[in-house]
C-alpha cells in the first residue's frame, strides 16, 4: 500500500480502510491470546516468566576433590537421640539417623564427596540404638585439608572401593590399636571443622572437638573402654539390692543371655569383660567409694539414680538387658543369684537361647565415655579461623567472637532450658492434679516400662520360655532366604523378566533386614 494510493482515497474510503485494518489487529490479537491461555499463561505471564529466567543463576560446578588432599581426623561429638533411628547410617537408608544428618553436613560444606563416588575410610566408636543418647562419641574418617598439598601426612581421595587400601596401610600403619600421634603445626591455620559442621546440624547434634590422627587409627578398635549410664526413678526399688547384684557383672563373662543375637555375623565372640558396674544417686558421679554415700537421704520414689556400667566393649542391647535384671532385682521379685546362673551357660541347655524377657527402655541411657589412649589424641576444640557463608570468607578467631563451646553450651543449655519448663508444667500438674491422691504410693505401684510381659502373675526367669539359638535363627533366615528366592524367581519368570538376576539380587540384599 503506497502513498500515492492513500492520497486518491475519498474520506468516506479511508475510514473503511482503518476500520479494516483495526479488524484484522484485534482479531490478531484474540487469537494469540488464545493461544497463550492454551498453553497455560497470559503475556503477562510470559513477560516475567523471562524476565525470571533471566536472574536464575548458573548452576554452580561441582567440587572437584582430586584437586584436593585428605587427612585423616577423629571426630569428637554429642547428641540426642531422641529424635534419630540410631547412629549408623547406610547409602540405601529411608530414616533418619545421627550420622545421616553429619554426613550430609559434612557433603554440604564440601568437607568429603559424596558416598557413592569416593571412600573415606568412616569408623564410630560405640554404635547406639533408636533413642539411645551419647555425649562422647567419636568417629574417624578422612576429610579435605587447608594443609599445603607437599605435607606428607597428607593422601589423594581414591575414587573405587578398592583403593581405600591406600587409605588404610602406610609405612606408619605397623599396629592398627596404637596409631602414632599425629602433630598439629600451630604456623598453620586448619579449615574451621567444627563451625563449618555444626551450621550445618540439628541442635540436639554437636560436634565438640576434632583432633588429627595417624593413617592407622581406628575409632572401633582403638577404643580401649566404654562407659555408659542409665538414668531412673527410685520408685520402689531396693538400691542396696541392685548394688549388691551389680558387683556379679563385673569381671569376663559369656553374655549370651544377656544381648540381642545379630544373625548377619558369621562369627560372634560373647565374651565381654566389665571393669565398673554400680547404681548411686544422680549426682554422685564422682564418688567411687559408694560407702561414702548416705542411701537414706534418697528414699522417695521422685528421686533419680543412675547405673553407671564400663567395659571393653558391648553387645547388641546388652546395657538394656542388664538394667532390665536389674530392675527385676531391685523390685525383690528375683535374687540376684539370677545373674550368676546367666553368665553361667554350663547350668542352661546347649543349643537355647536367652531366656524371653523385654529389655529395659532405650530413652534413659546414654553412652557418656569413649575411652582411648591420650597419647592418640591432640584434641582442638576451637576453630583458628571462623567461617562465615554468607561473605563466602575466612576471618581470624579473635576474642570479640563467641568461641566454639560457647556456642555448643548455648545449644544445649536452650535444649535443657526447653525440656525445663516442659518438666515444670507437668510437675504443677502432678501437684495440683488430686491432692486427695498419694503419688509415692502410685509410683510404687507402678510397672517400670519394659519390665514385665504383662500385669499377671509374675514368672521367673529361669522359668520362661527362651527364644531361638544363634544357629537355630540362622538356619530360620536361610531358609526364608531361599524362599523369598524362589518366589522372586517364579515371578519373575511369569513375566518374563530379563532381569532376573537383579531381583534374585535384590532379595540378597533385603534379607538380613527381614531376619
Amino acid at each position: 500500500m503506497n502513498k500515492n494510493y492513500l492520497n486518491n482515497l475519498t474520506r468516506i474510503e479511508l475510514i473503511q480502510k482503518i476500520s479494516q485494518l483495526e479488524a484484522l489487529i484485534n482479531n490478531s490479537r484474540n487469537s494469540n491470546d488464545n493461544l497463550n491461555e492454551n498453553a497455560g499463561y497470559s503475556t503477562t505471564t510470559e513477560v516475567s516468566i523471562s524476565k525470571k529466567l533471566k536472574k536464575i543463576k548458573k548452576e554452580p560446578k561441582p567440587f572437584d576433590f582430586t584437586k584436593y588432599k585428605a587427612r585423616r581426623i577423629a571426630l569428637k561429638f554429642a547428641y540426642m537421640g531422641t529424635n534419630y533411628h540410631g547412629l549408623t547410617s547406610s547409602i540405601h537408608d529411608t530414616v533418619e539417623t545421627v550420622e545421616s544428618h553429619l554426613l550430609d553436613a559434612l557433603i554440604k560444606s564440601k568437607l568429603i564427596p559424596a558416598r557413592e563416588s569416593f571412600v573415606t575410610n568412616w569408623s564410630r566408636c560405640g554404635r547406639t540404638d533408636k533413642g539411645v543418647h551419647s555425649f562422647d562419641q567419636v568417629c574417624s574418617f578422612y576429610i579435605r585439608t587447608n594443609l599445603p598439598l607437599d605435607d606428607s601426612r597428607l593422601v589423594d581421595w581414591p575414587t573405587k572401593q578398592e583403593d581405600e587400601k591406600k587409605l588404610v596401610f602406610r609405612e606408619d600403619a605397623l599396629n592398627p590399636r596404637k596409631p602414632q600421634i599425629e602433630s598439629i603445626d600451630s604456623t598453620f591455620i586448619e579449615l574451621p571443622y567444627i563451625s563449618m559442621i555444626n551450621r550445618l546440624l540439628p541442635n540436639d547434634i554437636r560436634v565438640i572437638a576434632w583432633s588429627p590422627v595417624s593413617a592407622n587409627f581406628d575409632a572401633r578398635f582403638s577404643c580401649v573402654h566404654r562407659r555408659y549410664k542409665y538414668f531412673f526413678p527410685k520408685r520402689d526399688l531396693n538400691i542396696e539390692i541392685m548394688n549388691k547384684a551389680c558387683k556379679l557383672f563385673i569381671g569376663e563373662h559369656d553374655w549370651r543371655n544377656f544381648c540381642k543375637f545379630d544373625v548377619r555375623l558369621e562369627s560372634v565372640s560373647f565374651k565381654r569383660e566389665i571393669t565398673e558396674c554400680k547404681v548411686h544417686p544422680v549426682g554422685f558421679e564422682d564418688i567411687e567409694n559408694l560407702e561414702e554415700i548416705d542411701f537414706k537421704a534418697f528414699s522417695k520414689p521422685t528421686d533419680f539414680f543412675v547405673f553407671v556400667v564400663k567395659g571393653n566393649s558391648f553387645l547388641w542391647h546388652q546395657v538394656r538387658c542388664m538394667m532390665a535384671i536389674l530392675f527385676l532385682i531391685g523390685e525383690e521379685k528375683e535374687d540376684p543369684s539370677v545373674i550368676s546362673n546367666l553368665l553361667d551357660i554350663s547350668q542352661h541347655p546347649e543349643n537355647s537361647g536367652k531366656p524371653l524377657y523385654p529389655m529395659a527402655s532405650e530413652a534413659s541411657l546414654v553412652l557418656v565415655e569413649c575411652g582411648f589412649d591420650k597419647e592418640h589424641f591432640l584434641w582442638k576444640t576451637e576453630d583458628d579461623i571462623i567461617h562465615e557463608p554468607q561473605k563466602k570468607s575466612y576471618q581470624l578467631n579473635s576474642d570479640t567472637h563467641i568461641n566454639c563451646q560457647e556456642k555448643i553450651l548455648e545449644t544445649f543449655w536452650n535444649l535443657l532450658s526447653e525440656s525445663s519448663i516442659k518438666t515444670s508444667i507437668l510437675n504443677s500438674f502432678v501437684s495440683n492434679f488430686n491432692r486427695n491422691l498419694n503419688l509415692s504410693a502410685i509410683l510404687k505401684k507402678s510397672e517400670l516400662r519394659g519390665v514385665h510381659f504383662n500385669k499377671g502373675n509374675y514368672v521367673p526367669i529361669l522359668s520362661r520360655q527362651r527364644c531361638d539359638s544363634l544357629d537355630v535363627r540362622r538356619k530360620k533366615g536361610e531358609d526364608h532366604k531361599e524362599k523369598l528366592k524362589f518366589q522372586a524367581e517364579t515371578k519373575a519368570k511369569k513375566k518374563g523378566n530379563p532381569n532376573l538376576k537383579r531381583c534374585i539380587n535384590d532379595t540378597d540384599n533385603t534379607i538380613g533386614k527381614i531376619i
